[in-house]
């Protein structure tokens, strides 16, 4: 059983580097990093989604990074992280 990370980006991104896996990493609780199975990247919503194969407990703290992502028209994105609250 898995669990799903969707985030939004303001901008467009290069779909393919948007929607490789390498690109992100997941930390629980600020000590465990998390397998990412698989990333994809929404052009129409601007969504990326990250499948974890371990799964999250309503209140876990899940700290997301990125890097080297690049918009859609090749430029570097800056590199970035977000905190979330399992629910």
């Amino acid at each position: 059983q898995g669990h799903t990370l969707t985030m939004t980006f303001a901008g467009s991104l290069d779909p393919a580097i948007a929607g490789n896996a390498a690109h992100y990493s997941v930390a629980l609780n600020n000590a465990v990093l998390l397998p990412i199975d698989s990333a994809s990247y929404s052009t129409a919503t601007g969504t990326v989604t990250l499948n974890l194969s371990d799964t999250l407990n309503s209140g876990d703290i899940v700290v997301v990074r990125w890097r080297q992502l690049r918009d859609a028209n090749g430029n570097a994105a800056k590199d970035g992280s977000c905190r979330i609250r399992a629910k």
